[in-house]
């Protein structure tokens, strides 16, 4: 679990936030998470969060080399995801959000330009939620 733990700290992560964003039912569970003795099965719905939490983790990681940057950045509110934060997008939309992000973060790191919202003019987020 200490790769939980390296995004939660990377990301300026409250217990609440990071179980919302891993669908885990209730923020009282976090700790025992970060601790280790809780654990999820590899297949599962928080599995696959996780893989894909890590993989912006680590485009973001990869484009900002001061780590208080990444995490400014998930803070920060972009009018290309109208006027949300990157975290704020994955916590109101879910999984859709969390997907969406990855292929935004994967472009900013073929392109090698971090936040700019020229990146995905073309492509904009769509503001509403889909289920």
């Amino acid at each position: 679990m200490l790769l939980i733990k390296a995004i939660a700290r990377s990301w300026w992560l409250t217990n609440a936030e990071l179980a919302n964003l891993l669908a885990i039912p209730t923020k009282i569970l976090i700790p025992d998470l970060l601790k280790g003795p809780l654990s999820f099965k590899p297949n599962s719905d928080t599995a696959e969060r996780l893989r894909i939490i890590y993989s912006i983790h680590a485009c973001l990681a990869y484009l900002f080399l001061n780590p208080a940057d990444e995490a400014r950045w998930i803070h920060q509110k972009l009018p290309i995801l109208a006027n949300l934060s990157p975290l704020h997008y994955m916590l109101q939309f879910k999984l859709p959000g969390i997907f969406r992000l990855e292929a935004v973060v994967r472009d900013m790191t073929r392109t090698g330009e971090p936040a700019s919202a020229s990146l995905i003019k073309d492509r904009p987020l769509d503001p509403q939620p889909r289920d």
